[in-house]
């Protein structure tokens, strides 16, 4: 599968800690899982047990940085966007800050948890963005840009 992305990269890293924005973050998470698991070491179990292990084991950490599950939703159908681009798991976390976010993927467990993730993950996005107040209307395009979204 050309383009898939299963982690970020350095750069990306660097500007997610540089930013300086405070307050809470949501990350949305759209996970396509591998069928089987790909471990280096030739282990034999599916995609989504390999990151059920990686929900296991990250979870302490998960939880000592504040993070939360703030909405979560199966795949349907893509309205708008390739219609080949599928997701086997869908959710979206919130943390406090970007430095809780950060601290959790420092966490000596989490990073031990991620060698599940990266065996299980066949494709995903990870996207961050800042949490506003809800609205009723799509029209409520002015709070978002001033806030510093993008258009």
């Amino acid at each position: 599968m050309p383009d898939a992305y299963t982690t970020f990269s350095k750069e990306t890293f660097a500007a997610f800690r540089a930013d300086g924005r405070a307050g809470p973050v949501h990350m949305l998470n759209l996970i396509r899982l591998h069928p089987q698991a790909r471990y280096p070491d030739g282990r034999t179990v599916s995609g989504q047990e390999a990151y059920e292990a990686y929900g296991r084991l990250s979870a302490r950490a998960f939880a000592r940085a504040g993070g939360r599950i703030c909405w979560r939703g199966r795949f349907e159908l893509s309205m708008i966007g390739p219609a080949d681009e599928t997701w086997d798991i869908c959710f979206i976390a919130g943390y406090p800050s970007p430095e809780a976010f950060t601290e959790m993927l420092c966490d000596p467990g989490y990073r031990e948890a991620m060698a599940h993730r990266q065996a299980a993950v066949a494709d995903s996005r990870l996207i961050r963005f800042g949490v506003l107040s809800n609205g009723v209307r799509f029209d409520q395009v002015d709070s978002i840009l001033q806030s510093g979204g993008s258009t």
